[in-house]
């Protein structure tokens, strides 16, 4: 298979997944997504990119780590099995 080829294959996909979800929090995040990567030869960190609330929630993340507020990688990996009941 082309590089074209592969290429069309994946926009086609990507275009049918954007248009079958109607969750504007996961539109507003894979724009965020496609913004930083088109973008990551320009010298805008991706701070910039984030709105407030992003920002806002990464800066709480980061306060729980420094409280030793974290959850075990195997942890989540066995919630995402349960809610995807693949348990």
């Amino acid at each position: 298979m082309s590089a074209e080829t592969a290429s069309a294959i994946l926009k086609n996909e990507l275009h049918r997944l954007v248009v079958e979800t109607d969750n504007p929090q996961v539109l507003r995040q894979v724009k965020s997504i496609f913004e930083i990567l088109l973008h990551s030869d320009e010298k805008e960190d991706w701070w910039d990119i984030l709105s407030e609330k992003e920002k806002m929630l990464v800066q709480k993340g980061l306060q729980q780590l420094d409280n030793g507020e974290r959850i075990p990688h195997h942890t989540v990996r066995q919630e995402i099995n349960q809610l995807l009941g693949k348990e």
